[in-house]
């Protein structure tokens, strides 16, 4: 039986680089791979045993794989948690609508 699982937190690209190779992307660790399409197709299918082990501790660094108890919603939501008890940051954003020429001098 596995231990591990597929992150729900992944985008995966189709074959882009030299039809060998995905880009695969955590929106959960900000972190971008570059895997053969054979690994992808292991780990899709829950092959993880299958996967050589430099690459899985990689997968598993990285937050793209995880051990299958974990709760990653509930880990996503403890971030953000904590994210907002850090007062040391302050995040702007500016969000001009259709309209905006962008030649405002604020």
């Amino acid at each position: 039986m596995n231990k591990y699982k597929l992150s729900r937190y992944l985008v995966f690209t189709k074959n882009t680089i030299s039809l060998k190779y995905h880009i695969v992307y955590s929106t959960l660790s900000n972190k971008i791979l570059a895997l053969d399409k054979n690994v992808v197709s292991l780990i899709q299918n829950g092959n993880f045993n299958e996967v050589d082990d430099s690459i899985m501790n990689k997968l598993i660094e990285y937050e793209f794989v995880t051990n299958i108890e974990t709760d990653e919603l509930k880990k996503v939501v403890e971030r953000f948690k904590n994210f907002i008890i850090n007062d040391n940051l302050l995040y702007q954003v500016i969000q001009p609508s259709a309209n905006c020429q962008l030649g405002c001098n604020y």
